[in-house]
């Protein structure tokens, strides 16, 4: 063959080689996708986030539930309370309440309390008593962190009181006269409160709650002569109406019951 012949056949077969080439580098730099294709990689991207965040979820609800939060709130479990807020009432209330789980929503809780005055004042002082208080609650809402109840209460305190007495028969007065006043009261209420886990194990909680209620009232007197009633100059008749007689009951009034309970679970 000529020589001729093949330097033509040799560059002819190396310019057919660089159209390839810059044919296929134009084809894989400069080609752009397509809009279904664009959409196609969006949807793939957004299924992927998709099940991502299904899975963190998953992931989280699964370390949630190994904790002992449920443990803590099985039914059958007891609880014990205390209320620190309760020593600083008018009369302190010293006292212990007892929950018991019934479901994971339901739990019937019972506290009972002495009353006393960690000070004594001439007049109208409260010299010891009890109250007793019976719930049944119902926790809700996230992670069962809030709680509605209802109440009954009962509650038999004394006090120590000077006060001025007359007989309306014979005129005859008694001055700075000392005796004791038995104020009987019951009364039911609703509660709206929540429940704030504190410890790791979730068994120890704080429990604030406030409510509203309707309480009855009977006062009994205790070492005023038979026939003597108040002259009102004063003494205990902030408890409004006073008796005129030794045992006498007093209309229906609000009441609005609050506390900040610490509360354990066995």
């Amino acid at each position: 063959m000529p020589r001729w012949l093949l330097c033509c056949l040799f560059f002819a077969a190396l310019g057919c080689c660089r159209a390839d080439c810059y044919g296929q580098a134009s084809d894989s730099t400069t080609r752009k996708p397509s809009l279904w294709e664009r959409r196609r990689q969006a949807m793939e991207e957004r299924m992927q986030t998709i099940t991502e965040q299904i899975r963190q979820r998953q992931a989280r609800r699964a370390a949630w539930e190994k904790q002992p939060l449920l443990n803590a709130d099985n039914p059958g479990k007891w609880s014990l309370s205390f209320n620190p807020l309760g020593l600083l009432e008018p009369q302190m209330a010293i006292g212990l309440g007892v929950g018991y789980q019934v479901t994971h929503c339901w739990q019937i809780w019972l506290e009972s309390s002495g009353l006393c005055q960690f000070y004594q004042k001439p007049s109208q002082s409260c010299i010891g008593g009890v109250r007793v208080i019976l719930t049944m609650k119902f926790y809700f809402g996230p992670r069962q962190s809030f709680f509605a109840a209802a109440e009954f209460r009962w509650k038999q305190v004394y006090y120590h009181d000077v006060d001025n007495f007359e007989n309306p028969t014979t005129s005859d007065e008694l001055k700075s006269y000392t005796y004791k006043l038995e104020d009987i009261i019951f009364g039911g209420a609703v509660w709206f409160g929540g429940r704030v886990r504190i410890s790791q194990n979730h068994r120890w909680r704080l429990e604030p709650s406030i409510g509203l209620g309707i309480k009855g009232r009977t006062v009994v007197w205790h070492g005023v002569p038979e026939g003597y009633q108040y002259q009102r100059s004063g003494g205990l008749e902030f408890v409004d109406p006073f008796p005129i007689s030794p045992r006498t009951a007093a209309p229906a009034t609000f009441y609005f019951p609050a506390s900040l309970r610490l509360v354990y679970v066995l």
